[in-house]
């Protein structure tokens, strides 16, 4: 397969390829104008193996394996390859390969959930936090470096963003509020809501597993 670039500040992407019954890994037949991050708009300069994989990273999209796959890792990340592999009927190999590559794409990620109660720490809340005369987004990466910070969201409506924090207990929780959140600049105005008890909590949604059927 070679790629090459056409015109200057204008990436036009052509395949020549030898086979002709190219497979689906071919896909890089498109043509791409002025739609790329400057870093990619190659002048005069074939394009290199490097942007290639970045226009892959930027194409890809998972099919009914890796989706059968995330599926199975969603609830045990430690299952067995070996295991997947025989309820998907495929090779281990296939199945190492496909995590592996979800895994540098920033398709998933695995790793280890901690339980904050059995831990200690018994004051988990949810803050909402009104912005004034500030960057919402700089003061957002503020709050993120604190450590009891475990979960950050900028949304519509009422509040500009939403924090989860983890606390030991109430003390710390107020030292971490008043001491800490509210001391940042352009915080106007803060409401907190302490979890009572977290009755679902799931990092895959089911829509993007079951994509047609409708909760009634």
């Amino acid at each position: 397969m070679h790629i090459s670039d056409a015109h200057s500040g204008d990436i036009n992407c052509q395949r020549h390829i030898q086979d002709a019954n190219p497979t689906n890994s071919d896909l890089l037949c498109y043509e791409i104008r002025s739609k790329l991050p400057t870093f990619l708009r190659l002048s005069k300069s074939p394009f290199s193996r490097v942007t290639i994989h970045i226009l892959r990273l930027i194409m890809f999209n998972p099919d009914e394996l890796d989706l059968a796959i995330l599926e199975s890792l969603r609830s045990d990340g430690r299952k067995p390859y070996t295991e997947i592999a025989q309820a998907l009927s495929v090779s281990e190999g296939t199945v190492r390969n496909r995590v592996a590559r979800l895994v540098e794409r920033g398709v998933m990620q695995v790793v280890g959930l901690i339980d904050p109660v059995r831990m200690g720490y018994d004051a988990p809340a949810m803050v909402g936090i009104n912005i004034q005369n500030a960057d919402i987004e700089e003061v957002a990466r503020r709050i993120a470096q604190f450590t009891e910070v475990s979960y950050l969201i900028m949304v519509s409506g009422g509040f500009d963003l939403i924090v989860e924090v983890i606390c030991r207990d109430r003390e710390h929780f107020t030292y971490f509020l008043n001491q800490q959140l509210r001391k940042i600049p352009g915080i106007a105005q803060t409401q907190s809501f302490f979890i009572l008890k977290t009755i679902k909590m799931a990092y895959g949604a089911d829509p993007y597993f079951n994509p047609t059927e409708v909760a009634v």
